[in-house]
């Protein structure tokens, strides 16, 4: 799931088309291509470089095998004392909704 937020996130900074912000960065990247061809062309390839950064960590970090020497630590809890295994806790930090919570019909 984080993976998913990851890429998402890396793609919409890159700009790839048909994610949020490529429009934008479309047109101010012909604006200053247009009117400062040099920045321009250097904004382009800083902007290249920063997506292929972005995917290169996303998949050092999600997709290769774990690094030897931080396989010891133990995994982030989503909150102090929270477990999976407990429904009425998941109900009631993912529904917004009111409940009254340990009364069953």
């Amino acid at each position: 799931m984080a993976s998913a937020f990851f890429i998402t996130a890396a793609l919409c900074g890159a700009g790839v088309p048909g994610w949020p912000a490529s429009g934008a960065e479309l047109l101010v990247f012909i604006a200053t291509v247009k009117v400062f061809p040099i920045a321009g062309i250097l904004a382009i390839a800083a902007l290249v470089v920063g997506a292929l950064f972005a995917l290169r960590v996303v998949q050092n970090s999600f997709f290769n095998a774990p690094n030897p020497k931080f396989v010891h630590f133990e995994d982030v809890q989503p909150l102090p004392g929270y477990t999976p295994d407990d429904p009425h806790r998941h109900a009631a930090l993912f529904s917004g909704f009111p409940t009254n919570y340990g009364q069953h019909d």
